[in-house]
């Protein structure tokens, strides 16, 4: 837990667990690198000595050759093997049969038989087919022992047609097997060596690198997490002692810089506080008398409201009771025109009741006469003419009578539907003036509604602004009792 913790907490912790692997993986490369040169340079190293010494074997073995003197070229190979221990020789045919080797046990086998990788096999068939003379050393493991085996072809030269003839180009081939154990041994030595080498220079690397960062990095940064301890305890008068000119003595300048900014903003922060809380007092009491007033006029606006509300009611109610006036008027107005009509009616009646009266005054004066004719005899016909011409005379005098009283009667029904009209005219006049006040009276009602409304909405607005205020300078009150914690 603790090595968790260190790890958590610590940078240098989790600088070197960062540079350790790297530092590793280089080492390691390095170390490789170093070992495939060993390896790739013992082997060119093997490969040209080989072929130095094929070259020369097969010079040596020329003349005894040419001369036939296979036993001179025998005893050659056995002081081959005698001097020079580790390697040997083998050369073949186009056969691939061995003929001379410094191993007399292997002598006319072939060459294929002694190879244990296939990749041997093929590249001897190349050196004999093709007659490939740069052929790459191939490994090998004899009897236990790890082998480098190199192959090179024996070219028919003009030199050697008088045994060979000149049908071939290829005589066969010499392969020299070098013993690789020592020099495995040696690179293997080498090797631990250099892995303990790096080792130990890995762990100095270490060492330094942990030393460098302590005293270049991690000793600036625990004096940085100083002033910031400082800092988070309010105090601002901590310098930081700047040495150097690298980037972390500008970083601490900066801080240097930083903290003293902020020790200025406090002061100036401190003194705008106590500014702002004693404004924030007085215009929270200002707020506080416009909220009062607000809530004065928003009153009276409602007052007013509702008192032109039941105006509007008694607008309305006169108006649907002069409505009901004028439904009346115009309700008589048509009754005297009836009237107006129906007197028209009686004015032919009474005209023909006059005519009537005059026929039957024409008549009875007719019936006067032939009584007074008839003499004796028609003198009672003579007074019931009389009579009816009585009775005629006084019907028309009643019609007259009538018609001069009904003419006056329509004079004055006359008289009296101008008046209804003009009456009626007037009451439509007062019910449009009054259906006018009373929209008007309504579109002012719902203003005074909208300013009801927008009033009490200032009002809350109010009092949430002096509820703000308020809280402002209380926090104002704080940030300046805070400030002042601080030590500048």
């Amino acid at each position: 837990m603790k090595i968790i913790e260190a790890v958590r907490k610590k940078i240098w912790v989790k600088f070197m667990i960062t540079l350790f692997p790297i530092l590793i993986l280089v080492t390691g490369v390095i170390a490789v690198q170093n070992i495939r040169s060993q390896i790739t340079l013992f082997t060119e190293q093997v490969k040209h000595e080989s072929e130095s010494l094929a070259l020369t074997i097969e010079g040596s073995i020329f003349d005894a050759l040419a001369e036939g003197n296979n036993d001179m070229v025998r005893k050659q190979f056995q002081s081959l093997k005698d001097r020079v221990s580790g390697i040997d020789v083998y050369v073949f045919d186009f056969n691939k049969h061995i003929t001379f080797a410094t191993s007399l046990d292997n002598l006319g086998k072939s060459v294929d038989s002694l190879v244990s990788p296939k990749k041997g096999i093929e590249i001897i068939t190349q050196a004999v087919e093709k007659g490939i003379d740069k052929t790459e050393p191939f490994e090998e493991k004899i009897e236990g022992k790890m082998c480098l085996t190199t192959v090179m072809p024996i070219l028919n030269e003009d030199r050697c047609y008088h045994c060979h003839g000149s049908s071939r180009k290829i005589l066969g081939g010499i392969m020299i097997r070098n013993s690789t154990d020592r020099a495995l041994a040696a690179i293997n030595k080498s090797r631990i060596t250099s892995i303990q080498t790096g080792i130990a220079g890995l762990i100095v690397i270490i060492w330094v690198v942990y030393l460098l960062f302590q005293s270049m990095i991690n000793k600036p940064v625990i004096k940085v997490l100083e002033l910031a301890k400082k800092l988070g305890a309010g105090d601002l008068s901590y310098d930081l002692k700047v040495k150097g000119c690298n980037e972390i003595s500008h970083m601490c300048m900066g801080l240097n810089k930083a903290r003293e900014n902020l020790r200025q903003m406090i002061i100036e922060i401190s003194s705008a506080a106590c500014t702002i809380s004693e404004t924030a007092s007085s215009q929270a009491a200002s707020i506080e008398q416009t909220g009062a007033s607000m809530e004065e006029i928003a009153a009276m606006s409602s007052e007013i409201n509702i008192n032109i509300q039941h105006t509007e009611k008694v607008m309305h109610k006169n108006i649907m009771r002069s409505g009901q006036s004028l439904k009346a008027l115009t309700e008589l107005t048509q009754n005297i025109n009836k009237i107006e009509s129906q007197s028209d009616q009686i004015f032919v009646i009474i005209k023909n009741i006059d005519e009537i009266a005059f026929q039957t005054n024409l008549l009875a004066l007719n019936a006067a006469i032939e009584s007074a004719r008839a003499g004796e005899s028609g003198k009672g016909f003579g007074v019931v003419a009389g009579e009816v011409k009585t009775l005629a005379q006084r019907t028309a005098d009643a019609a007259k009578s009538t018609q001069e009283l009904l003419h006056h009667n329509m004079q004055q029904v006359s008289q009296a539907a101008r008046s209804v009209k003009e009456i009626n005219e007037s009451f439509s006049v007062i019910i449009e003036t009054a259906t006018e006040i009373g929209e008007k009276n309504t579109a002012f009602s719902g203003a005074i509604s909208q300013i009801v409304k927008g009033l009490e909405q200032i009002s809350t607005a109010v009092h949430e602004i002096d509820k703000k205020t308020q809280q402002n300078a209380a926090i104002s009150e704080e940030l300046a009792s805070e400030t002042k914690s601080f030590k500048v």
